[in-house]
């Protein structure tokens, strides 16, 4: 049932228990998780302390209550409440699983066995479930998520082999390329707003946070330049510098604290008021909130049909496009918002970029000025020189040597070590495994994979060559094994120095 590695530590999740017994004395019982039922030696005799007897007496626990519930999807489904990646949720995160893990449990194919759920045939079953919901097309793509992420969390624990739902394509498609707040949709609105309704509106231009993670932002968190948020839905911390426009408001709304109540501060000196109130100076509920700003909406006179209509979510799409049009690179807008670096070129490619004109005429500026400066024309000499270097004369080769591969790394080390007036030594330091740049060459692995299949593997002109498709699949698959490679020396160095 487990592996021998994995014998080497206690099994995940054994609980304690201490009970004091007649004669006064106490005792320690381990449990096979909390809740569940306590472990016994062959004998019979209760297991009090961690031995080799433990991984037996687990795997007995688990055989045992296993056999007792039919081995099918809704057993999976109450193993996927029960695992760390729902129990981490944020609670309204975990209520939008739960309505969705309902509907999974209502139907017929909760009932469906282990062995079922991992046939090819299974997939065409969930599809057709799906399609009884196409009517709704975000409910049928929001439950068929959630069966990808039941079956998903269920392949990690090795109780299936196979997720058959892994990549489904979906049927509700929003395009939001044209929704994005231009200046005279946000000038609409701060024209007829309250002044609570003001202030939201600012921090999330500004900030790029989500509605819950502004709702809940105390006055503690912001120091006068920065506001430090905790993101809900994925725990990540984000310190944000504050624009100037924001920071005026911010600090004349303290300030206006201050002078009316000079005792706000909590006994640490600080003060955990929400930074949004309403009009009487509570915290928004998160119905309250979303009653004033769409009264606001419609008093500004915006368009309220459903192909037009802009939603207060839709700011932090177009902060993200704002920092590109400033000519933020994604890396800098991802420590802002708290993206991803893949999320962020998602949202600039597909969603958000209703000024990807105006990124265009940057892009064009900046290859202009490349091209007539200095360093373009030494930038150019380089490459030349890496050809006939390659003997190449600008002919392109199918593959190198070992000997010359290393011999190109290390020149175009020394140059990148040069371009930041650093050394190869000391560049190899800075972004090394656990360092910010380390992540960032992770994220850019997983995103040219994601791309070359998207973009090249699942192109009908490469389908319908064999030579182009085998070419293009050995790409994504050289991509996925340098993101494997990255990954593994990064992610347990980011770990320890946390």
């Amino acid at each position: 049932m487990f592996n021998k590695s994995s014998r080497s530590q206690k099994p995940k999740g054994i609980a304690k228990a201490t009970k004091r017994l007649a004669d006064g004395s106490t005792r320690t019982y381990l449990y096979a998780w909390r809740g569940g039922p306590r472990l016994f030696d062959l004998d019979g005799r209760a297991l009090t302390v961690v031995d080799d007897r433990l991984w037996p007496a687990y795997e007995r626990a688990v055989a045992s209550v296993r056999a007792i519930r039919p081995q099918n999807l809704h057993l999976l489904v109450d193993e996927f409440r029960d695992s760390s990646e729902y129990k981490k949720l944020s609670d309204k995160s975990k209520r939008g699983y739960d309505r969705y893990l309902k509907l999974i449990e209502a139907d017929d194919i909760a009932l469906m066995n282990i062995q079922e759920l991992q046939d090819p045939e299974a997939r065409g079953h969930f599809k057709k479930w799906r399609d009884t919901m196409a009517d709704k097309p975000r409910t049928a793509d929001y439950a068929w998520v959630t069966l990808a992420r039941v079956l998903s969390v269920a392949k990690d624990n090795g109780r299936i082999k196979v997720n058959v739902c892994e990549r489904g394509r979906r049927l509700y498609k929003a395009d939001r390329a044209e929704k994005v707040w231009q200046e005279g949709d946000i000038n609409a609105v701060l024209a007829v707003a309250s002044a609570p309704i003001r202030m939201a509106l600012m921090m999330a231009l500004w900030t790029g946070q989500r509605e819950g993670d502004l709702l809940r932002a105390t006055w503690n968190a912001y120091d006068g330049k920065r506001l430090r948020v905790r993101q809900g839905k994925t725990g990540a911390r984000v310190t944000v510098p504050v624009g100037e426009p924001l920071r005026v408001l911010l600090n004349a709304a303290m300030a206006e604290r201050a002078k009316k109540n000079p005792k706000v501060v909590d006994m640490r000196g600080k003060d955990a008021s929400t930074i949004l109130v309403n009009t009487r100076g509570r915290p928004w509920t998160e119905d309250g909130f979303r009653a004033s700003w769409s009264a606001a909406y419609k008093k500004a006179g915006l368009p309220t049909n459903k192909e037009e209509k802009l939603n207060f979510h839709d700011l932090r799409g177009t902060a993200v496009t704002r920092l590109a049009l400033a000519g933020c690179n994604n890396a800098e807008i991802a420590s802002i918002t708290g993206h991803s670096l893949r999320d962020v070129e998602a949202i600039l490619d597909a969603h958000y970029l209703g000024g990807r004109g105006a990124l265009a005429d940057q892009a064009m500026a900046k290859l202009e000025h490349f091209i007539s400066s200095e360093d373009g024309a030494s930038h150019k000499s380089r490459r030349k020189e890496r050809c006939l270097m390659r003997g190449a004369s600008f002919q392109p080769r199918v593959s190198f040597t070992l000997k010359e591969t290393e011999a190109f790394r290390l020149e175009r080390l020394k140059e990148a070590a040069d371009d930041r007036e650093m050394t190869p030594e000391e560049l190899t330091k800075a972004f090394g495994p656990g360092s910010f740049g380390c992540h960032e060459a992770m994220e850019g692995a997983s995103i040219f994979m994601d791309s070359v299949d998207r973009h090249l593997c699942e192109h009908p002109a490469v389908l319908a060559n064999p030579d182009w498709y085998r070419l293009a699949s050995e790409a994504q698959t050289a991509l996925f094994n340098l993101y494997q490679a990255i990954a593994e020396e990064h992610i347990p160095a980011s770990h320890e120095q946390k």
